[in-house]
């Protein structure tokens, strides 16, 4: 040290430096290991609520698009969605005989077809939305009736 020139001093009195005693750094190394797992699971928390409140802004804006989905289908009046039901019910006539036969009534035809419509909403990414549209139609084997709807609002992901 003398060689660079750091001057080293060689009477040092313990009691001007105030050097913890070992009781105090454990206590300090403590305390520094509590304040650590607490800032971690600070960390984590707001992490987590991040993650709710996207989720939650992403369902806000389902349920906004799906609100005007209904809206409008509803403003056409029931009375079209009917005639839009009897134009779409093509039933073929041995499919209805054996329907009946499942039934226990032979002779008793339903004259209204039976249709489940079901309704799905959901958000996906606009890149997936092809791949996801064609799945739809091979499950449903093209009984599909899919409206797409884009979100104005940048969400993150």
């Amino acid at each position: 040290m003398e060689r660079d020139g750091i001057a080293v001093v060689k009477n040092v009195n313990e009691q001007l430096l105030n050097i913890p005693s070992m009781k105090d750094l454990g206590q300090l190394e403590q305390h520094l290991e509590k304040m650590e797992h607490d800032l971690l699971n600070e960390n984590k928390t707001r992490l987590q609520m991040k993650h709710r409140l996207l989720s939650l802004t992403e369902y806000k804006e389902i349920l906004r698009k799906a609100d005007q989905f209904f809206n409008e289908a509803q403003a056409d009046g029931p009375s079209s969605n009917k005639a839009m039901m009897r134009r779409m019910s093509v039933v073929d006539p041995d499919l209805m005989r054996r329907f009946s036969m499942q039934m226990h009534q032979p002779n008793q035809i339903p004259l209204e077809p039976v249709i489940e419509l079901v309704t799905m909403t959901g958000s996906i990414l606009a890149n997936r939305f092809m791949a996801f549209e064609r799945m739809l139609w091979r499950v449903s084997r093209g009984n599909i009736l899919l409206k797409r709807i884009d979100v104005e609002e940048m969400l993150e992901d």
